[in-house]
C-alpha cells in the first residue's frame, strides 16, 4: 500500500500561485500605505502616481481579455479606446474614482500601466490587484478541456 506524504503535482502548484498571489497583495498594501503621503505630495504638485508592470504576451490579446474579466468581475467600464488600448474603469472596491490601464506593446511583453482617473493612488493599486488576479487565473486549455474524466472502475458485487 502507497501512502502519499505531502501535496500532489497539481495541489502544490495550487498552494504555490496562491501563496504568490498573497504576497503580491500584502507588497500592494504595504506600498500603498507607504506612498499615501507620497501620492498626495504628488497630486499637489499636479503629478499622477503610476504602477506598472510587463509580461509576456500580445497586448491586442491581454488587452481584450483584461476587459473582459473587468466586466465578469463587477467593474463598470466608463470608457474604452481599442485603437490606443486603454480602458477606464470604476472598480467595486473604489466606487468613487475610477482606474485607467494602458497596454503599451515591448516586443513580444506588454507593459500595462494603471493610474487613477483622479489621481489617487487606491483605485491605481486596487486595479493592479484585478491585473494580478486575472495574470494568475487558472485557464482551461484546450487539450486538457476537452478530455472525458477517466471511466469509473467497474463494481466488483461488493456492497
Amino acid at each position: 500500500m502507497t501512502r502519499r506524504l505531502g501535496p500532489g503535482p497539481g495541489e502544490a502548484a495550487t498552494a504555490a500561485r496562491r501563496m504568490a498571489g498573497r504576497a503580491v497583495r500584502i507588497a500592494l498594501l504595504v506600498a500603498a500605505a507607504g506612498a499615501a503621503p507620497a501620492a498626495s505630495r504628488a497630486q499637489q504638485a499636479g503629478q499622477v502616481p503610476l504602477g506598472m508592470t510587463t509580461v509576456t504576451g500580445r497586448a491586442d490579446s491581454l488587452f481584450e481579455r483584461f476587459t473582459a474579466f473587468l466586466q465578469e468581475h463587477g467593474c463598470a467600464i466608463t470608457a474604452l479606446d481599442r485603437r490606443h488600448r486603454t480602458v477606464t474603469a470604476t472598480l467595486p472596491s473604489e466606487p468613487g474614482e475610477a482606474a485607467v490601464f494602458r497596454f503599451e506593446p515591448r516586443g513580444d511583453s506588454t507593459r500595462i500601466v494603471a493610474a487613477g482617473a483622479r489621481g489617487g493612488i487606491a483605485p491605481m493599486i486596487m486595479g493592479l490587484g484585478l491585473l494580478n488576479e486575472m495574470l494568475h487565473e487558472p485557464r482551461a486549455r484546450p487539450d486538457t478541456a476537452a478530455a472525458a474524466p477517466p471511466p469509473a472502475p467497474p463494481n466488483r458485487g461488493t456492497p
